[in-house]
């Protein structure tokens, strides 16, 4: 690695403030990527690599070793989509951070130069050929990991989680045609493979208006964009995998009593997400890159802090209690104003 380079993992991760109009909102929110500022930024990334990379893929390969099939699942999956679709991703990885990997097109080979792995794939089948390592910096990482597939050892190399969503041109149904997702928050990702946009979105409170609009989303995704949004709740911790049977207990503890000292414990918990079109594959592919953020250190932001108890007010009952906050919505609102005051 070229140490006259700035290391990603050395950059702070990025932060964001979905909450900052004061507003709990369930809505599409889509803003174009690359085109439209984010907090004063125009982003155009689709992958994100920062200081918590290590971690991320940590989790990941924890994952791996123990359940992959609760996380990585396919239904329908056209064997086109399931060319295209990964060679962009090594395409789009390379040209993002060209300082950790490296993207040889013909041979089909991606190398990971923090990592320490490089895997030659076959996209027509769907498999990784040849997989080597060599000495890195983060060797340890996936030093045990083998790939199953192509799109396997993609997820491997990335801190987002992602999904195809696919389309049929005919009828317009769509469906989850495949998605690899290591951090879901209190959601199970065989719940949602193979699904339409509605049945996916379902249990979202307050989403009737947005699932009221699907046929509409899912037609901009495709065939419009790219795209970026953002989603954002509170968490009780920072842990990664929150899919049902691996939650922790007492991460939804609802006491209504708790003090500051408790308060100071928790996160905000903030999803950037993308969507990239593939209108001749009636295919998008989203990405989920899950942030946490402790109220510790908000507390050097009184106004954001301010924000964020405006928007909590704004929460429906239904929304409180689909984000487990029923009972503590208003101690954590009455700790925020606490805490924002000159």
């Amino acid at each position: 690695m070229d140490t006259a380079v700035a290391s990603p993992v050395d950059t702070a991760q990025s932060r964001y403030y979905p909450y900052e109009n004061g507003k709990y909102e369930v809505k599409a929110g889509l803003t174009k990527l690359g085109a439209h500022p984010v907090h004063g930024v125009v982003e155009s990334h689709v992958f994100m690599i920062d200081e918590h990379y290590r971690r991320y893929l940590t989790n990941k390969a924890k994952v791996h070793r123990t359940i992959l099939h609760g996380h990585y699942l396919q239904a329908a999956l056209s064997p086109v989509v399931r060319a295209v679709i990964p060679a962009f991703m090594a395409g789009k990885m390379a040209a993002e951070y060209p300082e950790v990997f490296t993207w040889e097109a013909e041979r089909r080979i991606l190398t990971n130069k923090l990592l320490g792995w490089s895997g030659q794939m076959d996209f027509e089948s769907g498999t990784v050929t040849i997989l080597s390592r060599q000495a890195a910096p983060l060797v340890d990482v996936m030093a045990d990991i083998d790939p199953v597939d192509a799109i396997d050892f993609l997820a491997l190399n990335v801190m987002e989680d992602f999904a195809f969503l696919a389309r049929n041109p005919l009828t317009e149904d769509d469906w989850l045609s495949a998605v690899h997702i290591s951090s879901p928050h209190y959601w199970d990702p065989r719940d949602k493979i193979g699904h339409s946009f509605a049945p996916v979105h379902r249990p979202v409170a307050d989403a009737v208006p947005l699932m009221a609009t699907a046929s509409k989303i899912i037609r901009a995704a495709v065939e419009q964009g790219p795209f970026m949004r953002f989603a954002w709740g509170m968490a009780a911790n920072d842990l990664m995998n929150h899919r049902p049977d691996a939650e922790h207990e007492g991460d939804r503890t609802q006491l209504g009593t708790e003090t500051d000292a408790y308060w100071m414990t928790q996160f905000i918990r903030v999803e950037r997400q993308t969507l990239t079109g593939f209108a001749d594959l009636n295919t998008a592919f989203f990405t989920i890159r899950p942030y946490w953020y402790s109220l510790t250190d908000l507390m050097s932001e009184p106004e954001r802090m301010r924000q964020l108890a405006a928007a909590m007010l704004t929460m429906s009952p239904a929304a409180m209690a689909y984000k487990g906050m029923t009972r503590t919505r208003d101690a954590l609102v009455a700790f925020l104003e606490r805490h924002s005051q000159p």
